[in-house]
This record gives structure tokens, sequence and C-alpha cells, in this order.
């Protein structure tokens, strides 16, 4: 019984993962874990000549993205539960 349990749950599993395969999709210029899509960069950010980005905007940005009374518990900051990659 155990076996055709095993059997009627794991071989269409394996076939929906063996279905999964990214090996034909492009992947110019990614380096990083395979991913189940074709690759592609984001678009470069345009800022509208109308509200151009300052130092004052990414400065403010910064303090609100950090500051711990803007959280659910007043405790915590966005940066623990957001992992900041060189931004």
């Amino acid at each position: 019984m155990k076996v055709g349990l095993a059997l009627a749950l794991g071989l269409p599993c394996a076939a929906a993962l063996a279905a999964c395969a990214t090996e034909d999709l492009p992947r110019e210029g990614y380096e990083g874990p395979p991913i189940p899509w074709a690759y592609a960069p984001f678009p470069q950010v345009v800022d509208p000549p109308d509200n151009p980005t300052t130092e004052a905007k990414i400065s403010l940005g910064n303090k609100l993205f950090y500051d711990p009374i803007l959280s659910s518990d007043q405790k915590s900051r966005a940066r623990r539960a957001t992992a900041r990659s060189g931004a």
C-alpha cells in the first residue's frame, strides 16, 4: 500500500519537476541560481523632468526606511525584514 501511494504521488511530482527544466531559457548576463523564467535585467530608471531625484529625497527615503516608529510594533525597522543589496 505504501509503495503504491509513493508511486501515485511521486511520479506526478517528478514529471512536474522535469517539465520545469530551465536549460533552454536565455541567461546572458545572469550569474545567479537557476530561475524558471527567461532572464531580463530591469530597465534603466528614468527620472521625470518635473520630479528629478535629489540628495534630499534619497536622504529622506533612508530616514523613513530605517525609522522604527513607522513599523507596526514601533520597535523593528524595515532593515531587519529587508535585505539591503548595495542600495
